[in-house]
């Protein structure tokens, strides 16, 4: 297969998890991610834009929560403010 949603990909559901743990919605949204991703390794190969409804499972396996680093904002200088001469 040409792409994976494991590995840096899966890390933001990871992240998401942690969100939700603290007011219970882990298990709803196991069975979510447990169907977005069903739905895309049947949409990428196939080009099927398939009802998302059909892809939907109760009782995924859980995804564990990580924990979210600390943002440390950075000032960015972009092309557009530099000075044209």
């Amino acid at each position: 297969m040409a792409f994976g949603l494991r590995g840096e990909a899966y890390s933001g559901p990871c992240l998401a998890a942690s969100l939700f743990a603290e007011k219970h919605f882990e298990v709803g949204f196991s069975n979510y991610t447990a169907a977005d991703q069903a739905y895309l390794l049947h949409f990428y190969p196939t080009g099927d834009k398939g009802e998302f409804k059909t892809f939907w499972r109760e009782g995924a396996l859980p995804i564990h929560s990580k924990l979210i680093p600390d943002f440390k904002p950075k000032k960015r200088v972009f092309r557009m403010d530099g000075v044209a001469i």
